[in-house]
């Protein structure tokens, strides 16, 4: 073996060693609910949405948004870029995916401004269409944000404000938003 190659295969024993030493400080991640401050971001921006068309699968103000791609674009706004997924970091969920890896439960009675209700439309125990609880006004109307297509009937096609129509006959479930942030930051 000559000089050149035994200090090629030295040289990268050696930084395979370093990676392999720095890999687990980069990838130690936890959840944590969003902050207070977060979520009032996520109202400030929603109101520039409004009105955005609807696009299945869309994620941006240029394309559209689908009901999830809203809660990714928001999360970006807010410098959050990964999402959990079956135990390791994606840069995009679903509905589904949000409910599973990326909320906490919680229960109608503990709902807060910023959190999330799920729905499994079809009863097939998938969450497919997902909302952001504004608010209950003085009426008792629950007010949410979400990007749809034709809800109770009425056409939208476009991320809105606006009341929740029976929602106790649409199956939903309560949770809190999670971020995941990583432990060496």
């Amino acid at each position: 073996m000559n000089t050149i190659n035994f200090w090629i295969i030295v040289t990268t024993v050696i930084i395979l060693l370093i990676l392999a030493s720095c890999q687990p400080l980069i990838m130690r991640w936890h959840q944590e609910p969003l902050s207070v401050k977060e979520i009032v971001r996520w109202f400030e921006i929603l109101p520039s949405l409004k009105g955005i068309s609807y696009k299945w699968g869309g994620q941006s103000p240029e394309e559209g948004f689908d009901c999830s791609g809203l809660i990714v674009y928001l999360y970006n706004q807010i410098g959050i870029r990964w999402f959990a997924y079956e135990g390791r970091l994606v840069d995009d969920v679903n509905s589904e995916a949000l409910y599973l890896y990326n909320s906490s439960p919680t229960f109608w009675d503990s709902l807060k401004h910023g959190d999330l209700i799920f729905f499994d439309t079809n009863g097939d125990s998938v969450m497919d269409h997902v909302v952001i609880f504004d608010r209950i006004d003085e009426n008792g109307n629950t007010w949410i944000w979400d990007a749809t297509t034709d809800p109770d009937g009425i056409e939208i096609n476009a991320v809105s404000h606006r009341i929740l129509h029976d929602m106790w006959r649409k199956r939903p479930f309560f949770a809190v938003p999670l971020k995941v942030v990583f432990e060496n930051e």
